[in-house]
């Protein structure tokens, strides 16, 4: 708010023909605030349409765009006054730091881990996949506390905090897949380790969407085909194996990383309060 309010005002005024810049700047931050309540609405319109409730009440996308917009016009008038700024204020830094990262946490869990489910238990037996996505985040958590409160500030450095969390989640994470290969079903036992480890460890959700996702525009792309992967590194409409991966292992531990140092950060030094915040609390 106050980089584009102030700052960039401020600068602005200073140059040659500052009215006309001027105009052009806010004219921009109209159009990007326009273009931003259109990408809002139609993610919230395309999935009320989609539920069931747009099926049992018949309601069309016109007049779910319309109830959406309604809806967001009386919310928003909260910001209309004399503490507008100060509730934005206060609701951005939430929403950014806390609403931002815990969306794309549950989006990484109900597609990298939730998502074709079904199929893991068939392969290997449902206990031993539980044992391990169990043991998985309860090893990443253990990582992550270990890491954080390992740092004193004088004697143990950040680097060596983060080698002792990391040490701390190999070895849970190594218990529990182990736990879990000696837990597999009967159908599991007649696997070789390797697919045993591919149908416990494996990104079948992020794989099955990427199939869905490549064979709509090549329809005889093929998963786990040579010259079908190979397309999918200089071709930028395809989407390549490393898909899965980031989306089930990597995305979700950078985003509980930032999640819980971002805690840690807030509860030692506090949220840092605007003028316009310090007033909405002062009443």
């Amino acid at each position: 708010m106050t980089l584009a309010f102030v700052a960039y005002p401020a600068g602005i005024s200073l140059l040659t023909g500052s009215h006309f810049w001027g105009v052009l700047f806010f004219l921009c931050l109209i159009l990007l605030g326009v273009d931003s309540a259109f990408s809002m609405v139609e993610a919230v319109t395309t999935v009320i349409t989609d539920s069931w409730i747009s099926k049992r009440y018949k309601l069309g996308k016109p007049m779910v765009s319309l109830l959406v917009c309604m809806f967001g016009f009386i919310c928003s008038l909260m910001y209309t006054m004399d503490v507008g700024l100060s509730l934005l204020d206060t609701i951005d830094h939430y929403v950014n730091n806390w609403g931002m990262i815990f969306l794309g946490f549950m989006e990484c869990i109900s597609v990298g881990w939730m998502y074709k489910f079904e199929s893991q238990a068939a392969s290997v037996g449902a206990i031993s996949v539980y044992i391990y996505n169990i043991s998985f985040f309860v090893s990443l958590l253990l990582g992550i506390i270990v890491g954080l409160t390992s740092v004193d500030g004088e004697s143990t450095s950040s680097a060596g905090a983060g080698g002792y969390g990391v040490l701390a989640a190999i070895i849970v994470y190594g218990i529990g897949l182990v736990t879990s290969l000696l837990m597999v079903g009967e159908e599991g036992k007649k696997l070789g380790l390797g697919s045993r480890l591919w149908a416990i460890m494996g990104w079948h959700g992020p794989d099955r969407l990427r199939k869905m996702i490549n064979c709509t525009d090549n329809p005889s792309w093929k998963p786990l085909d040579w010259k079908s992967e190979l397309e999918t590194l200089y071709k930028p409409h395809l989407v390549s194996m490393s898909f899965g991966f980031l989306l089930k292992y990597f995305i979700p531990t950078i985003l509980w990383v930032l999640f819980f140092t971002t805690s840690r950060k807030t509860s030692t030094m506090g949220m840092v309060v605007t003028p316009g915040a310090t007033k909405l609390l002062e009443c």
